[in-house]
């Protein structure tokens, strides 16, 4: 691994760690620090190129980094509902007042869409806080319910001062 890829490892974990502390082992905390090293090294959330990236910034086989990621993005003990808890407030910092949209995103020829709850900022830039994936088939008539489980999510990580 070069000096400046380690530099970026070190920078990454330490950001990672300021948000989730003792609440998420850290070996899954090394491994989510691996991934985002490989998607800003590719600029692609597919998994191949992230590995590819993850290689080129660290060094080792593409197919071992493959594997580690793979694992990582189906590790049941890593939940989106879970890790929420400590990045919305992470997110939020010294806010008190916010905006935030609900957003439902399809993809052409794709079975599944995603509903994200986004902070606004001043700037109409948005920021993802939770998300979820739904496959399309499941989605008619019950909508308003996934939606009343994203916002039912937020109320209990939002911080008591937003």
């Amino acid at each position: 691994m070069e000096v400046n890829s380690a530099e970026k490892l070190v920078k990454i974990s330490t950001v990672i760690e300021e948000i989730y502390g003792d609440k998420l082992h850290k070996k899954r905390q090394l491994s989510l620090a691996y991934a985002a090293m490989g998607v800003l090294a590719s600029e692609s959330l597919f998994l191949h190129r992230m590995a590819e990236g993850l290689v080129d910034t660290c060094g080792g086989s593409k197919k071992h980094a493959t594997k580690q990621i793979d694992r990582l993005l189906s590790n049941k003990g890593l939940s989106i509902w879970d890790v929420s808890a400590s990045w919305v407030p992470y997110v939020l910092r010294d806010q008190r007042e916010i905006m935030v949209a609900l957003d439902w995103t399809s993809f052409f020829d794709d079975e599944q869409t995603m509903l994200s709850l986004d902070l606004v900022t001043s700037k109409g830039v948005s920021t993802p806080l939770l998300w979820k994936s739904v496959n399309k088939n499941q989605l008619k008539h019950n909508r308003g319910r996934y939606e009343d489980q994203m916002l039912s999510r937020f109320k209990e990580i939002l911080p008591e001062e937003v």
